[in-house]
């Protein structure tokens, strides 16, 4: 996930995105990994910080910029839009 369309797979238009902002990984029956790969204002899961990297589950919100994105059965969905971002 990013700002960049040469960079990242799914970008997200905002200037407080980074070019290339945080990693999505799904996992089988797990949930997700999110990996912040060193953005400027940091990915939030659930309103904390991730450091590294860490999980979300169904339900769970994340948080790049002043997108909040929600994991609903295996796609993140933009909060309050009918904008789907699918692995």
């Amino acid at each position: 996930l990013g700002r960049s369309a040469t960079l990242a797979t799914h970008v997200l238009d905002h200037p407080t995105v980074s070019k290339l902002h945080a990693e999505v990984t799904a996992i089988d029956g797990a949930g997700a990994r999110v990996v912040d790969l060193g953005s400027s204002n940091g990915t939030y899961v659930n309103g904390d910080r991730v450091v590294g990297s860490a999980w979300i589950q169904p339900g769970d919100e994340l948080r790049i910029g002043p997108l909040v994105l929600v994991l609903d059965k295996g796609v993140l969905v933009r909060k309050r839009s009918a904008t789907t971002i699918l692995w």
